[in-house]
């Protein structure tokens, strides 16, 4: 079983809290001390969330930009990680939807056989990216603000008491949503997992 991360969940080092006055102040060498200090750790979170390094990069570059330029908003009950994060994860659902829009409107003229997934790496077979793309696709379906407690907790494998911080939402509400969450992808997957049976059987 994969150990929970609860690094989050340790209150903030004295030296954040004068990292961020620094900031504040104007000190330049505090803003990359703060970059150095979260990057790392940051990026890894986004890359597992888009499965794209260089998606990843830009999420984290874009996340300090807007870290620096709403410093003055952050309040010191929160962790300075779980602010930050949060930023991040909201640019990365942003950068999501804006990029299903622009699919959605290339999709609309294409042909049909253009949505058929193909495998650019031979040893990879079709099937197998086809059911990548059924999991994307099963995971489309829950609500969005369901489905990031459901990527939060099972791939990023976040607490819950560090869930309900960078949703902003109580511990029950998590739980709560994490379950119907839970439910709706074991639902669409099933169908799935019957589709493929299906083909399976085909002579």
């Amino acid at each position: 079983m994969a150990t929970r991360a609860t690094n989050s969940d340790q209150p903030d080092r004295p030296e954040d809290h004068e990292l961020v006055q620094r900031m504040l102040g104007g000190e330049q060498q505090a803003f990359r001390e703060f970059v150095d200090r979260y990057q790392d750790r940051l990026f890894s979170s986004m890359l597992a969330r888009t499965g794209c390094g260089h998606d990843a990069e830009e999420v984290v570059q874009e996340t300090f930009i807007k870290a620096f330029q709403h410093l003055a908003g952050f309040k010191s009950r929160s962790h300075l990680y779980t602010w930050i994060y949060r930023i991040a994860l909201n640019t990365s659902v942003n950068r999501s939807r804006r990029r299903c829009d622009e699919v959605s409107l290339e999709a609309s003229g294409a042909d049909s056989d253009a949505s058929a997934p193909e495998s650019t790496q031979p040893h990879v077979p079709l099937e197998r990216l086809e059911r990548v793309v059924m999991l994307r696709q099963a995971l489309a379906q829950i609500e969005p603000r369901h489905r990031q407690i459901l990527l939060l907790r099972e791939f990023e494998e976040r607490s819950y008491q560090e869930i309900a911080e960078i949703m902003q939402i109580p511990l029950g509400t998590v739980r709560s949503r994490l379950s119907r969450a839970r439910l709706r992808l074991r639902e669409t997957l099933t169908r799935v997992d019957t589709y493929f049976r299906a083909l399976d059987e085909v002579p």
